[in-house]
């Protein structure tokens, strides 16, 4: 997706989302691969990560965008309590009680793999752990190594 037209599109619907309520400007944010979206209270921010929005439709970001509204809405300490569902629900979020993800969302591949020595590869990050302690498999107890993924 257009990233200039998909910030458009999202500050255009939390403006109609939350109307005269609160002033929140939609950004799009370079660094994160695996979250989706973020409210930020203190700057009045909705910040959108730019891998999100060149991976996936409008259909898939605009529920992601009334999610960080319900956010905005509520206010900061509610986490995903039953006032943020409740507000959830009235801007029209799909399944917000729900931990399960949507099967069309598209993520980033990650950058670093988990590679367990008898198992090979187990799972990925996106970045390379700050301190290597001695990370194990859970499944076997064997020390695992990161190995950064040619790009």
């Amino acid at each position: 997706m257009n990233i200039t037209q998909a910030r458009r599109q999202a500050q255009d619907l939390v403006n109609e989302l939350l109307g005269t309520r609160a002033t929140y400007t939609v950004v799009v944010d370079a660094r994160p691969t695996r979250r989706l979206g973020q409210c930020r209270f203190g700057p009045r921010e909705i910040g959108l990560s730019r891998r999100f929005l060149e991976a996936n439709e409008w259909g898939i970001v605009e529920n992601t965008v009334r999610h960080e509204a319900a956010h905005a809405a509520v206010g900061p300490g509610h986490g995903h309590d039953g006032v943020w569902r409740r507000q959830a629900r009235a801007f029209g979020v799909r399944n917000p009680s729900s931990r399960e993800t949507n099967p069309e969302l598209r993520m980033a591949p990650a950058a670093v793999a988990i590679v367990c020595p008898t198992h090979g590869v187990i799972g990925g990050r996106s970045r390379m752990p700050k301190t290597y302690n001695r990370y194990t498999h859970n499944g076997c107890g064997e020390v695992v190594r990161f190995e950064r993924k040619a790009r």
